[in-house]
């Protein structure tokens, strides 16, 4: 089976649901106004990601479970959705990078927590890429938001300590386990807990006087 050429981006997000998204933000932010936070969020990722060129890469939102805001963002941004697939995020997150890599000689995952990884950063993962055969994007809280791999490596997602602080550090050592050449990009910001909301209200100040 010929592999295309495009690098598959598969955008990561969880189903809208009230009291399931955004916890950490309580009790700073209500339920319904995490929710918001979450939809928000996800629709700007969206975006943001809708403006790679689609001949060079083929992105597609997967979901925890089918809803109705998920299709909307799926028709207004022309994005294909997949339902996740695995008993947990790791499984999920290893479940689609083997269906993407038998398409696809590159895949990149994304998180739908980093509204600054734009079309330009998931260009820059591309280029990285192609030296390396795995490149991460570290979150400040000790996560990633986005990871690029040429190979699948089952280890590199299970039993991980997901939603902790080591998340990134760990994710590097089996890296380096697997004796594979990487590279590390410099860190960003998720937006997960309540001190996050200074550093989003500083990018969509950013974002509002570029678009002036």
């Amino acid at each position: 089976m010929t592999l295309s050429d495009k690098v598959a981006v598969c955008l990561f997000a969880k189903a809208p649901q009230l009291g399931r998204v955004k916890t950490r933000m309580q009790p700073h932010l209500t339920e319904q106004e995490s929710l918001a936070l979450h939809c928000d969020l996800l629709d700007l990722c969206c975006s943001q990601l809708a403006a790679l060129d689609r001949g060079a890469f083929q992105v597609e939102l997967h979901v925890t479970e089918q809803h109705a805001f998920l299709d909307q963002l799926g028709k207004k941004y022309h994005l294909p959705i997949q339902l996740q697939n695995g008993a947990n995020l790791g499984a999920r997150m290893s479940h689609a990078v083997r269906q993407a890599l038998q398409r696809y000689r590159n895949v990149i995952l994304v998180g739908a927590d980093c509204p600054s990884m734009n079309a330009r950063e998931i260009e820059r993962l591309r280029h990285a890429l192609s030296h390396h055969q795995a490149v991460m994007v570290p979150a400040l809280d000790g996560g990633y938001v986005a990871l690029a791999l040429k190979q699948h490596a089952p280890e590199l997602f299970c039993n991980m300590p997901w939603g902790g602080d080591t998340v990134a550090a760990e994710t590097l050592e089996r890296l380096e386990a697997l004796q594979w050449s990487f590279d590390c990009m410099p860190a960003q910001t998720d937006i997960d807990r309540p001190e996050d909301l200074k550093t989003l209200a500083g990018q969509l100040r950013q974002w509002a006087e570029k678009s002036l």
